[in-house]
């Protein structure tokens, strides 16, 4: 295992994690400040409060990920528990393009509801962006791997 390459993982996922509770607790903090309708409102206070489980989720595996490579764990081990986070990442960024998506539409219909769709889709890309890093990370290490085993 390329422990260089998989410590970038982790460094770059426990930034996607970090920007997932700033960004979800800035968006609860937010969200009486903007107009959305009560079941949209729900779906955000949903979203942001798996944002910040997410986050702590996502620093155990680091954890976990951490022991795996010092105990000496296989190859396919850690690879493995690296798509694991990734997913559960991913999982939350699904999550979140759904209702920007949701308030795109809302604000289409009422102009009131724009900022709202503003808070919700510049929170998205706060953590896109680190998410992409973490993914482009794994899909190296898993690359890596493969050829070296190969």
């Amino acid at each position: 295992m390329n422990a260089s390459a998989l410590r970038t993982v982790m460094n770059e996922t426990h930034k996607c994690a970090m920007a997932m509770l700033e960004n979800g607790t800035y968006i609860e903090r937010e969200l009486p400040n903007v107009r959305m309708d009560e079941a949209v409102l729900a779906a955000a206070n949903e979203l942001c409060s798996q944002l910040v489980g997410t986050k702590h989720d996502i620093i155990h595996e680091l954890s976990e990920l951490d022991d795996l490579l010092n105990d000496g764990a296989t190859d396919e081990r850690i690879v493995s528990a690296v798509a694991l986070i990734i997913r559960w990442l991913w999982d939350d960024i699904h999550r979140m393009h759904q209702l920007v998506t949701t308030l795109r539409v809302a604000a289409d219909r009422d102009p009131e509801c724009v900022s709202a769709h503003i808070l919700v889709a510049e929170s998205a890309v706060n953590i896109l962006n680190p998410f992409n890093r973490a993914k482009a990370a794994a899909d190296l290490l898993a690359d890596t791997n493969a050829t070296e085993s190969a």
